[in-house]
């Protein structure tokens, strides 16, 4: 059996991808497992073929798998998702005492996302995807890499079903188990909640934004993952 397993972090868009594998996945395999633990998004079986999709798994459990797939978006959008998530939704984690304003929350914990996410699978991941370029063309190669034979026309429709705008619509439903909004009127209270490239520059000062750009420098020179995504 060919085994593959999907790396990330909170806040990366892993909800947008696993619902788009889903999409894409359902009617081919043989099970699919939603959130066994905090740390496993989904598990995909399928007749010759297991995907695993996990949140910042154990390096050496990683490395029995054929496929390696990094997931990683921005470090900077991914801490202003994150500061959002831990400030409306998380039951288990809050806000570290002290870092309640966004910008002091960035700076804080800047180092330890690059370190869970960018350098602990630096040598390890076989494929690199990003949350900022995901099109059916990515997809389609991230499946093909996984080796499961899927269509490029129903890659581009699950795409295209599962858009931010009809992932909202789904979110404030409240259809789903996963999309569940805090409050309609606050948007900042959905895991749905932008997905804007870059937006990180409408939270945080300037002076803020300047200081993470130097954190991330002292650390793009160790690691070949960018770290941040620079917009063409």
């Amino acid at each position: 059996m060919k085994k593959n397993i999907i790396i990330t972090h909170p806040k990366t868009g892993s909800t947008y991808l696993a619902h788009v594998l889903d999409c894409l996945i359902e009617d081919k395999t043989k099970l699919i497992i939603k959130r066994r633990s905090t740390l496993e998004k989904r598990q995909y079986l399928l007749s010759d073929n297991l995907i695993n999709f996990f949140y910042y798994p154990r390096k050496e459990h990683v490395e029995k798998y054929e496929q390696k797939i990094l997931f990683v978006r921005d470090v900077r959008d991914l801490l202003v998702s994150q500061y959002f998530h831990l400030k409306y939704k998380s039951k288990n984690r809050k806000l570290p005492k002290g870092k309640e304003d966004i910008d002091e929350y960035c700076l804080y914990d800047i180092a330890h996302v690059i370190e869970a996410l960018f350098l602990k699978y630096n040598n390890v991941f076989t494929h690199l995807l990003r949350y900022e370029t995901i099109n059916t063309d990515t997809i389609y190669e991230l499946l093909n890499v996984m080796r499961v034979d899927i269509d490029y026309e129903d890659v581009s429709k699950c795409l295209e079903y599962y858009s931010f705008e009809n992932m909202k619509k789904l979110e404030i439903s409240g259809k789903s188990e996963e999309l569940q909004g805090i409050d309609v009127n606050n948007n900042e209270t959905f895991k749905v909640r932008r997905g804007k490239i870059h937006g990180y520059k409408d939270y945080l000062k300037k002076e803020t934004i300047n200081e993470l750009n130097r954190v991330i420098d002292s650390y793009q020179n160790i690691t070949k993952v960018p770290i941040t995504y620079q917009i063409t």
